[in-house]
């Protein structure tokens, strides 16, 4: 199987030839590749502070991303003015990335989607609020919002570039969701399943990331149409409440829990943790991908044990191995 064959097996449940992986920082080992993972041919300055195409002010103090601090949505009648930006691709690293890795999956980011984006627009504690007290204002932003990304979704099909659009939306704290099920349920899972659906009707996948406690809309995720979902906090979760809402309907893609396990530097519990995600999410007909943690500096981990854990999980994609 090539790259893209695997993860497609693995996704409808159809036996990959070995469990699919997943690496943003090396792509040669990867079976994805993404308009945002580009080999670079020289470092980037580093930046403290830039406006990305939202409007939104980033500041940072290091090799992060940093987090917003300026936001362009003033007050609840800014929703009505804020013009969204212009719907790009980077046609130049989605032709390139298709020329270097023509059997991966070949995946397009919309970015932050709707609760995530909308957090930065207007800042945390005034969106929660508008949440509860301007609904009429936020959902009729969220309806430009959702004609916004089902444009993007057509633009990547017509594009023949794109085989995967990917979506970041962390959605939980460390023991809930940042907002009620009810509330998501009302409010988001509408808007997610047009542009979702809108996808798969176009033939791409969909891969959404959340981290957090998200265990309670884990089957809504697969009902609106993700095919893949990446959680990179599961040791806030149960796990095996997890993988019983997933499987046959939606791929797991984890690393080793960023927050509670990896940045302890301890091997034996990395190793434990990377087992245990093994034993709970894959099977021989699909449902799991394995993933490594690129951003190193955030956990100020060292890349040699990095190398360490890449090297223990190779010989665990093959299914038949792991279970010897």
């Amino acid at each position: 199987m090539t790259a893209k064959q695997r993860v497609q097996a693995a996704v409808r449940f159809e036996g990959p030839d070995r469990t699919p992986y997943l690496r943003w920082d090396q792509l040669d080992r990867s079976d994805f590749v993404a308009d945002w993972a580009r080999p670079v041919s020289k470092p980037v300055p580093p930046r403290t502070s830039w406006v990305d195409a939202w409007g939104c002010r980033w500041d940072t103090v290091d090799a992060t991303s940093g987090q917003v601090l300026g936001h362009p949505i003033e007050s609840v009648d800014g929703y009505a003015r804020f013009e969204l930006p212009a719907q790009t691709l980077d046609l130049d690293a989605l032709r390139a990335n298709r020329r270097d890795y023509p059997d991966s999956v070949n995946t397009f980011a919309l970015g932050f989607f709707f609760f995530e984006r909308l957090e930065k627009l207007r800042g945390f504690a005034e969106f929660m609020m508008d949440l509860a007290a301007e609904r009429d204002a936020i959902e009729a932003f969220m309806d430009r919002m959702q004609t916004y990304w089902v444009g993007l979704v057509d633009a990547c099909a017509e594009s023949g570039l794109v085989d995967c659009i990917a979506v970041n939306e962390d959605l939980g704290l460390q023991d809930r969701l940042t907002i009620s099920p009810a509330m998501w349920r009302d409010v988001f899972m509408p808007r997610y399943r047009a542009v979702y659906q809108r996808a798969c009707e176009r033939g791409m996948m969909v891969l959404q990331h959340s981290c957090g406690y998200i265990q309670d809309i884990v089957g809504d995720l697969a009902e609106v149409g993700v095919n893949i979902l990446e959680m990179q906090q599961l040791a806030c979760m149960d796990m095996d409440a997890v993988a019983a809402a997933a499987h046959g309907r939606m791929c797991i893609s984890a690393p080793v829990d960023i927050q509670a396990v990896l940045p302890r530097g301890n091997w034996d519990e990395i190793a434990a943790f990377q087992d245990r995600l093994f034993r709970t999410f894959d099977r021989p007909e699909g449902g799991f991908i394995p993933q490594i943690y690129s951003d190193l500096c955030a956990l100020g981990i060292a890349p040699e044990l990095i190398e360490r854990l890449d090297a223990y999980i190779q010989p665990r994609r093959d299914w038949r191995l792991a279970r010897t």
